[in-house]
């Protein structure tokens, strides 16, 4: 009997061993290839120069499906802010062409996302800071003082990082 015993605890172990060694495995989050961001860069590049807006629209709303696509398909990786920024330029560009509530809801929505980058990805994340104060300070309606009092927590969360010289 004691025997069984401890045939039972080693294959208990060896199970949550396994369990372990799984649950690490699904820890490590592969990355978006760094091919792939600068492809969707150069590929938002390209379609601001079309000559005519129409063309630009066009070109910068298959540049924006593309970035969703490979943010959902990679929602776990690290470097997904970098797509992030890519998709932050693109929806600022379509809103300058396209100035529509849909397309303005949307870039909002991905400043929210970025307002959760790590340090790495201060320059990225700044831009979509200061639109969301300015946002949310717009709809409560703040005159200048409040709007100066919700600098300083801004500065201090840009200390010691890449930007806080701007």
């Amino acid at each position: 009997m004691n025997r069984s015993h401890c045939l039972k605890f080693s294959l208990t172990l060896l199970l949550l061993c396994l369990m372990a060694v799984a649950t690490r495995a699904e820890e490590e989050v592969k990355q978006i290839p760094e091919k792939e961001i600068t492809a969707l860069q150069i590929e938002l590049e390209e379609a601001t120069k079309s000559t005519s807006s129409a063309r630009q629209k066009l070109a910068i709303r298959r540049v924006i499906r593309s970035c969703e696509e490979l943010l959902a398909n990679n929602e776990k990786a690290s470097n997904r802010f970098a797509i992030l920024g890519v998709l932050f330029s693109s929806q600022q560009k379509l809103i300058g062409l396209d100035n529509s509530a849909l397309n303005r809801r949307s870039f909002l929505e991905t400043c929210r996302l970025l307002a959760d980058a790590p340090n790495e990805y201060a320059a990225i994340r700044l831009d979509a800071d200061l639109l969301l104060s300015q946002s949310q300070l717009a709809q409560q309606g703040a005159d200048a003082k409040t709007r100066a009092a919700a600098l300083p927590p801004l500065i201090d969360r840009y200390r010691n990082t890449e930007v806080e010289s701007k």
